[in-house]
């Protein structure tokens, strides 16, 4: 599985305060609530070293980072 994936849009997502509300009842299925967004920064830019295929300068224009869990885990002990 690659580190990084390029995507087209913004992926459903909830707060770490909309997860706890979420799981805090028993859901009817654990697989429909949304992953939780960890981080958001606002005016960054990407730079990868070493570089990337396809990934040029120019596509690490400013823009907004979103951290988002793809799978849940346990945590690391």
């Amino acid at each position: 599985m690659p580190a990084v994936s390029f995507i087209d849009a913004i992926p459903n997502h909830v707060s770490i305060e909309e997860h706890r509300s979420l799981t805090g009842a028993t859901p009817t299925s654990f697989s429909d609530i949304p992953p939780v967004l960890r981080q958001r920064v606002d005016n960054v830019r990407i730079a990868f070293d070493p570089s990337l295929d396809n990934f040029s300068p120019e596509d690490g224009a400013q823009g907004t980072l979103y951290i988002i869990e793809r799978f849940s885990h346990p945590p690391l002990l």
